[in-house]
């Protein structure tokens, strides 16, 4: 690791150990892979996901991503910890190696599809030497049939939005759903932006099209000031501490907090372009 990048990061983990605790807020985690035999710092190793679960079933209150937005509405939320889990893309790696324990536990999950991927006319959104497949319709069926799975669009190609043209955007964040509805039968009423790179515009888009919409961040989400459109997530990587109770501890995970802000900006350097 750069020598300049290690430092900043001892300083930032330093700086964490100093935040208060958080007294409530629904905290939103994000999770690729699971066992996924990928060096990609978001596959996490099973028995550190299995350590996740139990933390959870014997520390904390595991609800789906629409019970959150009620609490956030009704203000339940201000003074008790809530935790939802999301996974994203959609990963065969979900349905053989996270599904079984999520069963085991009985945790709600939210799953964000990117509905190309899953017909195979598109990539993986990870990138990696390892090939990843994805879940077949059928079984994207068997988990919504088990009413522990709530599907979400993650578009159709998984693009950073904000650099396509207005209608090819509105395609993806539109029609992404109707294909969804149409094959899974059941509604799609949440979003997750890819790569969490998100815009005014493209908010206003989204709004029109769901009832909530996820990006990145790293903050907890709190019945003061939260919008149903930009919930803020906290992407699990390997490199993080496995006492997930650090991680919640307090109202944000700041590696996470300072990455968001630099990520739309390392994306306009990659491509070139600005907006």
């Amino acid at each position: 690791m750069n020598p300049v990048i290690s430092f900043s990061r001892k300083i930032i983990q330093t700086s964490q150990k100093l935040l208060p605790e958080a007294r409530g807020g629904v905290y939103i985690l994000i999770y690729h892979l699971i066992d996924g035999g990928t060096s990609s710092p978001v596959d996490i190793s099973l028995p550190v996901f299995r350590s996740h679960l139990e933390y959870l079933r014997d520390h904390l209150q595991v609800i789906s991503l629409e019970e959150a937005i009620k609490k956030l509405e009704d203000g339940t939320a201000a003074n008790s910890k809530f935790v939802v889990l999301t996974f994203d893309d959609g990963y065969l790696n979900f349905y053989t190696h996270a599904w079984p324990l999520i069963q085991e536990f009985k945790i709600p999950v939210t799953l964000y599809i990117p509905v190309n991927f899953i017909d195979g006319t598109a990539p993986a959104p990870l990138k990696t030497m390892n090939e990843l497949k994805a879940c077949s319709w059928q079984q994207l069926q068997d988990l919504t049939a088990s009413k522990m799975v709530e599907i979400g669009s993650h578009t159709f190609t998984h693009p950073d939005l904000r650099t396509i043209p207005p209608e090819t955007a509105r395609w993806e964040i539109e029609d992404s759903r109707a294909k969804l509805e149409e094959k899974l039968q059941r509604s799609v009423p949440s979003f997750a932006y890819p790569k969490a790179l998100w815009s005014r515009r493209l908010e206003e888009l989204v709004r029109g099209n769901y009832r909530s919409a996820v990006i990145g961040g790293g903050m907890s989400v709190r019945p003061s000031r939260w919008n149903p459109h930009r919930l803020s997530r906290i992407p699990m990587r390997k490199d993080m501490p496995a006492d997930l109770g650090r991680v919640i501890e307090s109202p944000v995970w700041l590696e996470e907090r300072i990455s968001s802000w630099v990520r739309p900006w390392m994306h306009r350097l990659r491509s070139g372009t600005s907006y």
